[in-house]
């Protein structure tokens, strides 16, 4: 039925998710964000497999170029994510200069880097990442978002403390 021999069904061609990978719906309200996977049978449901509301169903269709995939990641880049996260990291960005950075509060996308205006000058916490490592290739300028370092984890599998 799909075209794309790559997905089972037309859901998981629209969406361009694999079966039970997780994806991350950004609405224009961030508010109403939500983690989503598609079943093995083209149903998509909430990340814990409760079924979502027909309303989100319906912006998922309408509004594919809002759906983020999580990314795949190696055991090189689990262990990097791992030690990000010992030392309070939780979020990874690339600014327009391609410089990688890690940072312990979620930062704000500006005109050519990410930031944490809303943040006291002292709270503001955030470190650049040497460019040999391999955690800088999950990122990227042109991504939306601050890229979740614990959700990415998790949606590949990997067990976290909860502290």
């Amino acid at each position: 039925m799909s075209t794309d021999k790559r997905f089972p069904t037309r859901m998981h061609e629209l969406c361009q998710v694999e079966p039970g990978e997780v994806a991350t719906y950004q609405d224009v309200d961030p508010k109403n964000n939500f983690n989503f996977k598609v079943t093995m049978y083209g149903e998509p449901v909430f990340e814990n497999s409760s079924f979502l509301e027909p309303g989100k169903i319906v912006k998922i269709i309408n509004h594919p170029d809002r759906i983020i995939r999580q990314p795949k990641v190696t055991e090189e880049q689990v262990k990097e994510l791992k030690a990000l996260l010992v030392f309070g990291f939780y979020w990874l960005t690339k600014d327009s200069g391609q410089n990688s950075y890690a940072y312990v509060s979620k930062p704000i996308k500006q005109i050519y880097d990410w930031d944490q205006d809303y943040l006291d000058r002292a709270e503001q916490k955030y470190l650049r990442l040497p460019e040999w490592l391999n955690v800088i290739d999950l990122v990227s300028w042109d991504d939306p978002a601050p890229l979740d370092i614990v959700q990415t984890l998790r949606a590949n599998g990997v067990e976290i403390d909860n502290d």
